[in-house]
């Protein structure tokens, strides 16, 4: 009994040897056509047909009528935006208004009692003179 030994070498040999190859299988051959419809059928598919088309008509419509009632809301939206910036602009130039009008006085002010100082100065501390500079 002889034992042949595999050296290393060999065994690598014999790993990296491709696979083996498969057999060609055809591909399995393609469905029968199916059956025609029995005569009695056709008038329930053609029934399911209308019914399906009539479905479809009003889901189109319905989507048709939320897409406007949606696009007319992004436009109430947008003009309600556009109103409320205008009408935030009015007001902020109302304040602008307001506060400019409020230093004018404030300026108006300072000057008659600088005024009222040199009155003061030259006439004196007359009373109906007191009486204004207590108000101020």
């Amino acid at each position: 009994m002889s034992h042949h030994k595999t050296s290393a070498h060999e065994t690598l040999k014999q790993s990296s040897l491709p696979p083996p190859k498969t057999a060609n299988i055809p591909p399995p051959p393609p469905p029968p056509p199916p059956p025609p419809p029995d005569p009695a059928v056709l008038p329930i598919i053609k029934t399911q047909l209308i019914t399906l088309c009539a479905a479809f008509h009003i889901f189109n419509k319905l989507i048709t009528k939320l897409s406007g009632q949606l696009n007319s809301l992004y436009r109430d939206a947008n003009d309600a935006q556009a109103a409320s910036q205008a009408s935030i602009k009015r007001m902020m130039e109302t304040i602008k208004t307001i506060i400019e009008g409020r230093d004018k006085l404030e300026r108006a002010y300072q000057e008659l009692l600088e005024e009222l100082d040199l009155l003061r100065e030259k006439v004196g501390d007359e009373p109906e003179l007191i009486k204004v500079r207590q108000v101020g």
